[in-house]
């Protein structure tokens, strides 16, 4: 019987501690919450030198994510690239990445570079005065015609004949061409669609003073929609491309909306 006492008092008395534990513990958790756990040590990065940082050089020659090198000749080698001697004119460059060539059938035909001008011929860069043609792997190069003539005119003076008997000397000269969008005042004009939106239609043409429309069979109240491969109902309309192109002074369809109808107007020869 002493010995279940004993026993008895004993367990009594862990019972206590552990019951006096708890609400200790609980008490620290209610009150000290910050006290019952032990945060995790923040490292702090360790900081390196930086060593050579001043002598370090980057060469963007090349493109890392290519499968070669990309390497761009310089304009002085490009102008040593022979003269092609392709059935092919060009006749305006439009910007870095456009040009226009007169085909071998007297079309226009407006190419992008990378893109082919004829079968076996990709058009590769455009310069101030002359494009690069990839002829069947060979670099060649095509020389604006109006530098050509240039050049030619320098050489020996042009005599002009007079025009026939018959024929109208009242159309307009290389240089009225060259000059003609400073002879109109454009105007974006604005199409409203059925639902109620607004569409860039093309630009409306006014004749500015003392100018003379008629010898470009242009009408003030023309809607200028497209001059050769520069189309102009866009909101993007790039209006140096379109005087780039014009300033050739070589001859473009001028397509145009004249009281509700389009119409196609050939300008120059």
């Amino acid at each position: 019987m002493n010995a279940i006492r004993i026993a008895l008092n004993v367990g009594s008395v862990v019972l206590v501690a552990i019951l006096g534990w708890l609400i200790v513990r609980i008490g620290l958790g209610v009150f000290q919450p910050e006290s019952l756990y032990k945060p995790e040590p923040v490292v702090a990065p360790v900081k390196t030198a930086a060593t050579g940082a001043a002598s370090i050089s980057y060469d963007f020659s090349s493109n890392p994510f290519a499968f070669g090198e990309v390497v761009a000749l310089p304009l002085e080698l490009l102008d040593d690239a022979p003269e092609t001697t392709l059935d092919l004119k060009l006749i305006g460059i439009v910007s870095e990445s456009n040009a226009t060539f007169r085909m071998s059938d007297g079309k226009n035909k407006a190419v992008k570079v990378g893109e082919e001008v004829m079968n076996g011929v990709t058009l590769t860069r455009t310069a101030k005065d002359f494009v690069t043609l990839d002829v069947n792997g060979d670099t060649q190069k095509l020389t604006l015609e109006r530098v050509k003539l240039g050049e030619k005119e320098t050489k020996a003076k042009i005599q002009r004949a007079a025009p026939a008997a018959g024929t109208n000397s009242n159309g307009p000269t290389r240089e009225d061409i060259e000059n003609l969008f400073s002879q109109v005042q454009l105007t974006p004009s604005l199409k409203i669609m059925p639902d109620k939106t607004t569409k860039m239609q093309g630009f409306l043409i006014k004749a500015r003073s003392g100018a003379d429309l008629s010898k470009f069979k242009l009408k003030s109240g023309d809607v200028l929609t497209r001059v050769g491969p520069v189309m102009l109902n866009s909101n993007r309309t790039n209006i140096k491309e379109l005087t780039d192109l014009v300033s050739t002074g070589a001859a473009q369809d001028y397509e145009v909306i004249r009281d509700g109808n389009p119409v196609t107007i050939r300008i120059g020869q």
